[in-house]
Parts: C-alpha cells; structure tokens; sequence
C-alpha cells in the first residue's frame, strides 16, 4: 500500500467526521448554541465556553490519532528514501567497484600467460630470434637464402607418382594372383610407396652431397646415393621381367595358371620368370619405372635445399613467428571479451543505479506530497472547527437577551491550526518522555 493510499485509510478512520459538515449538522449546532443563549450562556465576560472547548477537544484528539499514523508513515518514507539513497550511492560504488576488482582479475589471468613481458611469450621469442639470427648466419655463410623449390607441391607430386605405379606394374603380378587381383593392386601400390622412398632419399642426398659438407659427409651422402638406386634398378628390372614372362606365358599357353601350378612348382615358374629376355614391352615398362623413379628423384632434388639445416631453422622460425601472432591475437581476443563483458555489467550497474535515482525522486515526491496532504487536512479540519463554533455563535446570538460575549468570533482557522500544531508538539513530547510509551521518529 502507496504512503498516500495510508493516509487516506487514516483520514477516513479518525478525521471523517471532520471533513464534510453537513447541514443537519450545522443545524444541530446552531440549536444548541440557542438553547445556551437562552439561559444567557455563556456569560459577557467568559474567555472561554464549553462547546468550543468540546468542539476543540475532540478534533485535538482526532487530529492526534491522525497526525500519529502521519508520522509512522513519513518515517517509513524517510527509511525507505534513506535505503535508496544508499543503493544509488554506497551500494553503487561498492558494486563498481567489485565488477573493477574482477574486471582487473580476468585481465591479469591473459596477461599473466599472454603479454608481451610473460615467461611464454618471452620464451618463444627468444627461440625466434635465435633461429632468426641462425637463419642469417646461414645465408651470410652460404651468401644466399634457403632454395627450395615445389614446397607445397612435393607430397602430392611424389603421391601421384606412387599410385602411377599401381597400374603401371599390377600385370607384372597378374600371373601369380589371376585370381585375387585386389592383392595385385596392393603389392603395385606398396612398390610404388617403396620407389618413391627411393627417389625420395636418393634426391635428397645428391643434393647435400653437393652442399657444404666435410668429406665424410659427402662420401656417405654418395654412399647412401648409389645404395638407393642401387635397390631401385634391380626392383625395376624384376617388375619388367616378370611383365614380360606373364605376357609370354599368356602367348604360349592355352592352360590356366592354376593347371600350370599342378604340373610345375611355383618355385620353376618363378626361376623362369626371372630368366626371361626382355622384350619390347618389357624394355617399355623397364623405361618408365625409370623415369617415373627420376622424375620422383628430380622432384626430391629440387624441394630440399644443398644444407642440411637451413630449411629447418627456417622453418621453426617461421612456425614461433606464426604462433607468437596467434597468441597475440588469442590475447587481444580474450581482452576484446573482457572489455564487452565489463562494458555490459557497466551498463546494468549504471542502469540499476538510474532506476534507484528515480525511485528515490519517487519517494521523496510521496514525502512531499504526505506532508502537503497532512497540511491540507489540518487546514480542513481547522475550518470544520471554525464552522461548527461560529454554528453554534449564531445560534447563540440569535437567542441572547443580551449582548454576545467578548469571546466570540474570536476563533479563525489560522489560530486552530496553530493550536494543533502545539498540541501534537506537547503529545510527541509526552510520547517521548513518558513511560511504556512507544516513542516515534
């Protein structure tokens, strides 16, 4: 329930009868003010009478109980303006103040794995300056900067070449798994990984073997060079024999090679396809092992750089480069959340402490308009006092023999109001002084 709505509760219970004068009620006080002025009461020199001390008596006592329910309803309003004073200014500041503390919480928790000055950041810069200053010795000592060539390229160059193999030697296995040529598939494509390994190594150290390298180093790089090509011509002039005796053996027969099996061991039929001649197919296919092989060598010469270590210190300084930046950005990232979200709660703080400013604007405007109601009622009830009396001075002049006392028309509503204004003075007073007696402030 509103203040005002209370008041008006408390004006209806004590002051009704103060309100509103009606007029059978004025006739009832003119009626007894003649029935006193026949008996000549009250007397030419009375200061005071009886129905003016009733009439003031009674309303003292209601304005009294009124003025009482007032006052417990401004305090309310006082205690309720004073909280929300308290929201909008202390309550404010502390919240402010603990979104600051957990604002600056978060940011220290980037800062702390994140900044630029951290044990991580700090680390990883250290080791990109030390590649970086590695890299330029490098190219100081060599007098030129790393030379790689097809560097996206080299995998799937050196892949499709592999899988070129599959159907370039899967009829050199067709005479032994007729019958599962999925298992012929697979062993072409697993010599195809295998030469590519070959072309892959064998490039790779032709190349640093002309690089700078003691005389160790190029021997075993040379080594290493004639071992790899050493197994690759062998196992491509295997796949070409055995290609040029399926075809042969596909020319001559009219059996299977499952009847084959029954009349001759696997063992012969092996020891036949080695030492088969070459023919025009076989010297064909013989041809393009080698230079699929080459071209996989060639592709191997020219990724990798003549220095054994160049391409590395390159490549880890330019890997700490890019994850330095991508800290950095995950770093201003999380401090961009941090920043909205400290924005949106400031927001709602300075929302909230708005709506506290307005409920406080709306509780002082009650206070002030309780008060004013408490004066508008003292100044109503102050006038039925003055009718009722000068009511009944009618009357009682009307009847007189004599002249009216010097007391009447003595009584204005400005004097009332003062009276009871001194009177709820005395009576808060009292409340206050007396004992068992609930003091209100």
């Amino acid at each position: 329930m509103t203040a005002t709505a209370r008041l008006a509760r408390a004006e209806a219970t004590t002051l009704s009868s103060w309100l509103s004068y009606s007029t059978p009620a004025e006739r009832a006080d003119e009626q007894s003010g003649e029935s006193d002025g026949e008996r000549e009461v009250p007397g030419a020199a009375d200061a005071e009478y009886s129905f003016r001390d009733r009439v003031m008596t009674a309303a003292l006592a209601n304005w009294r109980a009124f003025q009482d329910e007032a006052e417990h309803v401004r305090t309310h309003l006082a205690h309720e303006v004073e909280e929300l004073e308290r929201d909008a200014g202390e309550t404010h500041v502390a919240a402010t103040r603990a979104l600051e503390n957990k604002r600056g919480r978060r940011v220290d928790r980037v800062e702390r794995r994140l900044a630029p000055n951290s044990t991580l950041m700090t680390r990883l810069r250290e080791r990109e300056a030390h590649c970086r200053a590695r890299e330029q010795n490098l190219e100081t000592e060599l007098g030129r900067p790393l030379r790689i060539h097809l560097r996206y390229l080299y995998l799937p160059i050196m892949a499709l070449l592999a899988l070129m193999e599959v159907p370039i030697n899967r009829f050199a296995f067709e005479l032994f798994f007729a019958e599962t040529p999925t298992l012929s598939f697979a062993i072409a494509f697993g010599i195809g990984v295998g030469l590519m390994l070959l072309a892959h190594f064998g490039g790779m150290w032709a190349k640093r073997s002309v690089g700078p390298c003691s005389k160790g180093q190029r021997a075993a790089y040379l080594v290493g060079v004639t071992l790899t090509f050493a197994l690759a011509a062998p196992t491509v002039a295997l796949i070409a024999s055995l290609r040029q005796h399926y075809i042969q053996f596909i020319q001559a027969q009219q059996i299977t090679f499952a009847q084959l099996l029954e009349d001759t061991a696997l063992s012969d039929v092996a020891a036949q396809a080695l030492t088969t001649e070459l023919g025009t197919e076989g010297w064909m296919l013989l041809f393009i092992n080698l230079l699929v092989v080459g071209i996989g060598a060639l592709a191997s010469v020219l990724r990798h750089d003549a220095h054994p270590d160049y391409e590395n210190v390159v490549r880890r300084g330019t890997a700490l480069e890019r994850r330095i930046a991508r800290l950095e950005r995950r770093r201003d990232q999380r401090l961009a959340r941090v920043a909205a979200w400290h924005d949106r709660k400031s927001v709602g703080l300075a929302s909230e402490r708005d709506r506290a400013l307005r409920r406080v604007a709306q509780a002082r405007e009650e206070y002030d308009e309780c008060d004013q109601r408490v004066a508008d009622s003292r100044k109503r009830v102050a006038l039925q006092v003055v009718r009722r009396v000068q009511a009944y001075e009618a009357g009682n002049i009307r009847s007189r023999r004599t002249p009216a006392p010097a007391t009447f028309h003595a009584t204005d509503a400005e004097k009332v109001e003062r009276r009871f204004a001194e009177a709820f003075v005395r009576h808060r007073a009292h409340a206050l002084d007396g004992p068992g007696v609930r003091a209100v402030s």
